[in-house]
């Protein structure tokens, strides 16, 4: 680990620790918080801390983010660290992930967090991992608010088959086979 890296985390440990967190990956709409995550924050407990990562393309929009969150009273987020620390270092520390469809939900669960996706869209995108209880889908702020106190609590659902390979051993073994000699030359769009 980095110095860099090494200052996130202690900084992360001393603003968070003993407090619930929920990291929620932004996406660039023109509202970037939905109704359903601003009633989810102003009607959770005062105890969790909502990390709010906004998409680097949209990093411009923080002033944006804090005067929709003063307009609505919300006062128990961040945007510091949560947007200075690398995705891995938050997954690795945050209690829960909510999204409207991104698929950070993907590097969610190799970290085991089964995440909450709240976009209409995130329905069909995500179905077979929903139906499979890897995912939950929220369609209101009150199901979101739900569905995070019952994941605060209970034991993730792991994947049977991981949709991302996290191992190191494994993946080179992948990767090699791809490179391998013997797949190249047997492959038809190499002939």
């Amino acid at each position: 680990m980095d110095a860099y890296d090494t200052d996130v985390v202690r900084d992360f440990e001393k603003a968070f620790s003993g407090r619930k967190t929920v990291l929620v990956t932004l996406q660039g709409f023109s509202d970037l918080l939905s109704d359903s995550i601003v009633f989810a924050m102003r009607n959770a407990p005062q105890d969790w801390c909502w990390l709010l990562r906004l998409p680097p393309a949209h990093s411009h929009r923080k002033a944006e983010l804090v005067s929709e969150l003063k307009v609505n009273r919300i006062s128990n987020y961040d945007l510091d660290i949560s947007n200075r620390a690398s995705l891995y270092t938050l997954l690795k520390r945050v209690d829960q992930h909510v999204t409207y469809f991104s698929s950070v939900c993907y590097e969610a669960l190799a970290f085991g967090i089964n995440s909450i996706v709240t976009h209409a869209s995130s329905r069909e995108l995500y179905l077979e991992y929903i139906n499979k209880g890897y995912f939950i889908y929220a369609a209101t702020g009150r199901d979101l608010l739900s569905s995070l106190r019952e994941n605060m609590v209970e034991e993730f659902i792991v994947e049977e088959t991981p949709y991302m390979v996290k191992d190191i051993k494994n993946a080179r073994k992948i990767v090699g086979s791809f490179l391998s000699r013997s797949f190249l030359g047997n492959h038809p769009s190499v002939r």
